[in-house]
């Protein structure tokens, strides 16, 4: 509950009892770092928390609601000039779905999540989470060049692989691990420069 308060998304039973069941992967009960990090990339709460940190800095009188001189003072900042009041009225209108002649937080999240923002963010967040995905470098590759590549360079992928400690593990977050795996680059670094210049 107190993770999806400081996330700035709402809190209810349902919402923890969703957000449990898909972090929880392995049935456990608990949900380590990397159940958590996994999920939040591309969360639908990450961007409704985004999309609640984006409401408070247009709501700049913290009233909960977007009023017409703060909408002015918004296409301002994009460089849109609208001196004619009828217009940012037109646009509230548009917006203000419970009538209050101003935007809620909830008629924010009602627009925000029919534009184009909501797919845009969920894509950018979808390739985020392939980006960190890990890759193994025991796949077989699926075409003919990239299998004659993988031949030559599975030696030099087992050296590495053998000697430098995968520090995304859980278990292999300590200062020693990180070390490890520094010491280690910097030493193939150096014997990659060397036959590099010989």
């Amino acid at each position: 509950v107190e993770l999806l308060k400081r996330m700035g998304c709402s809190a209810s039973n349902k919402n923890v009892d969703e957000v449990m069941e898909k972090l929880d992967s392995d049935g456990d009960g608990k949900i380590s770092f990397d159940e958590f990090a996994t999920w939040y990339v591309v969360s639908e709460q990450r961007v409704e928390a985004e999309m609640g940190r984006a409401f408070k800095a247009l709501d700049e009188d913290n009233s909960g609601f977007i009023e017409a001189k703060e909408l002015k003072t918004l296409f301002g900042r994009l460089g849109i000039v609208i001196d004619n009041e009828e217009e940012i009225k037109q646009i509230i209108a548009e917006l203000d779905k419970t009538g209050s002649g101003s935007i809620s937080q909830e008629d924010f999240e009602n627009w925000y999540r029919g534009s184009m923002f909501w797919g845009t963010k969920q894509q950018e967040y979808q390739k985020e989470q392939e980006a960190a995905e890990p890759i193994d470098p025991f796949d077989w590759p699926d075409n003919l060049r990239g299998q004659a590549w993988y031949i030559i360079t599975i030696p030099l992928v087992l050296l590495l692989w053998l000697t430098l400690p995968d520090v995304r593990q859980p278990k292999r977050q300590g200062v020693k691990f990180a070390v490890a795996g520094f010491l280690g680059s910097i030493f193939w670094i150096g014997i990659f420069s060397f036959c590099m210049v010989e």
